[in-house]
């Protein structure tokens, strides 16, 4: 039924040959896992599943089949023992700060002849996958939604599976339709119906992951079903109802596996040699690389903040006797960074990504028999899933698939005879954001701060001193606990009507410890620090130059966030230019990105208002100013998308290659930040100042004590109302 899936995501866990298996078939010697010997129960389940899934993986020259995850759930008693015996002796060494952090863990499906698997979770908690009825001998995808199971059925075939599921509860994946010559194909389920994505052009498709927005990803077999030794398979983007093939980087394969909110996608392509991760973005498809020394990568997870988790394997894969291991990766900044693994393990994969950059997956030992343990990837450090259960839980856990922004982590494990998908739940500690005082703005804001400039920066106003704090279920705090920070801007705030993404890397803000120098201003750089023994974090946020909202992202292993989280960036007390008969406001502006941008400050205003009137009164023919830009809604410095000049300095300014809006951050624009600049148009068209009368004008505006600065090679004149030009 998954024969595009199993081979999209063979590559991405090609060494892992039990725990989260994408693929189900037959053993053609009889043998089970590490070569033990089925029963006959086995037998039959492996035969009636076997047809579901190829056995394609890796290169065309490497085929390895998947032992079945059915059987898996049975073995798994055989390896419970010394499986405990491991993660004793791990956690005698390797104490981590993620160990103190208590879990809840849920069984998603109790009863004792079902048997699951999760594949995905949203920040609802709510959690899809499959489940397999012994009795009645279906395998379906699933919806694990307020403590119930809600199977979604198929499109007209036997089995179905969920991959991916967003905070709308829309859930994806792939099923077997009626016509049993169409192995799977890609599905949306939302409001209780499932629906159809079909194919870029072939038989098969499946989808992998959804995102807020609906946009979904996956792989889809291409026109004419191509079989070169494999099946072959193309990533795809379903947006807006059109199926769109994201191709490759020349090879034959592709698939993507995980979307942001941005309409980011990843997951690995082909490149004729070998597979490499990719990011597909604005309409291209650039190839991640991999990690020094090795030869593959695969993308399995991306956040919101544009972080990738993947994982690197050398050319012949990975397994307990290769050579090289393994290593799951976060890439981050343009940069990839080895994740390593658990103390004790060879291999490491990683699986998914959080918003705070928490990363889960599996490890895997060397040696033969090969035992693995699900891990979470937290603040620097790597620990074993097992070892945060509560005692005498009754779990062992095989695999972690998902985790969400609160933390919680969705897989599959053996409890109570069979493997089961499993949701674990942080304990109830909390992180909340706040000023030093420990008070807030308001339920939505912590504090405001001014747009850094020479004002602001005198003044200090452009600093936000700010605390997280973090307290267990009784409200006491928490000493000792490892908290990351991060800041983003939230797209057209603070007046910008475009989604900036020169902000997000060079003006998110600057994250300091007090007295020590600013981590970054890059929106992926994350600030660390560990609570006090007030369960206190002390921290400051550094305004940029523009103006907007500014999302602080707190987080620690265990926690959930509460409270506001955004630090409002801007200059206050602006307001729109009051009406008058004597000037006109060009709305919109010749700046597309910014047509809004006519606020002043008091006695700004007044200023303007009464050196309108004197010119006005000053000729026979009653003229008016047209006035062009002013400043933002809330100030700040703002760019401008205009072709690339040189001024009467002789100094260049232009745009960043690709002519994308959102670089260019040069005066004069900086001079109308504070709401007391305006500029007026002189550029010989009907409606600007005759030139003529550019002394006269000149001349009024200097016997009200402004300063006029002409820049006619841009069409206007920049006037500082107040006298002062910033």
């Amino acid at each position: 039924m998954r024969r595009v899936l199993c081979h999209a995501f063979a590559g991405i866990r090609k060494a892992i040959n039990d725990s989260g298996a994408f693929c189900v078939v037959s053993s053609p010697n009889r043998l089970g896992q590490n070569g033990t010997v089925l029963q006959q129960t086995d037998q039959n389940i492996i035969r009636n599943l076997s047809h579901k899934c190829s056995a394609v993986t890796g290169s065309a020259s490497e085929q390895r089949p998947y032992v079945s995850n059915t059987l898996k759930r049975k073995q798994g008693k055989i390896r419970l023992s010394l499986n405990k015996c491991i993660a004793v002796v791990l956690l005698l060494g390797h104490i981590d700060m993620a160990a103190a952090v208590d879990y809840t863990i849920t069984d998603v499906t109790p009863q004792s002849n079902i048997y699951s698997d999760a594949r995905g979770i949203n920040n609802n908690g709510e959690v899809t996958g499959l489940f397999f009825n012994t009795g009645e001998g279906y395998e379906h995808a699933y919806l694990y939604s307020g403590g119930a199971l809600i199977d979604l059925g198929t499109l007209g075939g036997g089995s179905s599976e969920g991959y991916g599921i967003n905070d709308k509860g829309q859930v994806v994946g792939c099923s077997q339709l009626a016509d049993w010559r169409i192995s799977c194909h890609a599905f949306l389920y939302s409001s209780g119906t499932m629906t159809d994505l079909g194919t870029v052009g072939g038989s098969n498709s499946g989808a992998t992951a959804i995102n807020n927005n609906g946009q979904v990803v996956g792989a889809s077999s291409p026109t004419g079903d191509p079989f070169v030794g494999f099946p072959v398979s193309h990533a795809f983007l379903y947006s807006g109802g059109v199926m769109t093939d994201l191709g490759t980087f020349g090879g034959y394969n592709s698939a993507a596996t995980a979307i942001n909110d941005n309409g980011d996608v990843v997951g690995y392509a082909n490149t004729g040699v070998t597979d490499h991760a990719f990011l597909y973005s604005g309409g291209a498809m650039t190839d991640l690389g991999t990690l020094p020394g090795y030869a593959t990568s695969y993308a399995v997870g991306i956040n919101n903040s544009g972080e990738i988790a993947g994982n690197a394997a050398s050319a012949r894969g990975c397994t307990w006797n290769s050579i090289q291991p393994c290593h799951a990766f976060l890439y981050s900044g343009g940069a990839m960074t080895d994740l390593g693994t658990l103390p004790g393990y060879k291999n490491s994969f990683a699986l998914s990504i959080n918003n705070s950059g928490q990363v889960v997956g599996v490890a895997q030992t060397a040696g033969a028999p090969a035992f693995e343990t699900p891990f979470l990837y937290s603040n620097g450090s790597m620990v074993d899933l097992n070892s945060l259960l509560p005692a005498n839980s009754g779990w062992q856990l095989l695999n972690a698939y998902g985790i969400n922004d609160a933390g919680q982590i969705t897989g599959s494990g053996n409890h109570n005879g069979g493997t089961h998908a499993f949701l674990m739940t942080p304990a109830n500690y909390t992180i909340k954001l706040s000023r030093a005082d420990g008070s807030v703005q308001n339920q939505t804001i912590i504090t405001s701060v001014e747009p850094t400039d020479w004002v602001s920066t005198a003044s200090g106003n452009n600093i936000a001193k700010l605390i997280a704090q973090v307290t267990d279920q009784n409200g006491n705090p928490v000493p000792n606990i490892g908290v990351s920070i991060k800041s983003t801007v939230t797209a057209y705030s603070g007046g910008h009507q475009h989604d900036d993404n020169d902000r997000q890397t060079n003006y998110a803000g600057l994250l300091n410890l007090p007295g020590v120098t600013a981590t970054a201003q890059n929106s992926t750089n994350v600030l660390t620090g560990t609570t006090d023994n007030n369960g206190d974090l002390a921290f400051w946020f550094t305004s940029p130059t523009p103006a907007g909202d500014h999302e602080l992202t707190a987080s620690c292993t265990g926690c959930t966030r509460q409270g506001p989280k955004q630090v409002w960036v801007g200059v206050k007390n602006l307001h729109w230019i009051t009406d008058s008969p004597n000037y006109v406001l060009i709305i919109p502006n010749r700046d597309i990105y910014h047509p809004y941008n006519h606020y002043i400050q008091d006695p700004a205003n007044a200023h303007l208002e009464e050196l309108a009137f004197r010119y006005h009164a000053k000729f026979d023919h009653d003229p008016v100013l047209y006035l062009n830009d002013s400043s933002l809604e809330r100030g700040g410095l703002f760019d401008i998308d205009i072709p690339a000049y040189t001024d009467v300095n002789g100094v260049l300014h232009s745009r960043t290659p690709g002519g994308k809006p959102g670089a260019w951050w040069v005066p004069p624009h900086k001079g109308h930040r504070r709401g007391d600049a305006v500029d007026i148009r002189a550029n010989g068209s009907s409606t600007a100042i005759p030139p003529a009368n550019y002394k006269k004008f000149i001349r009024i505006a200097s016997s009200l004590k402004m300063i006029v600065i002409p820049e006619l090679n841009l069409g206007h004149f920049h006037v500082c109302l107040n006298g002062v030009c910033h």
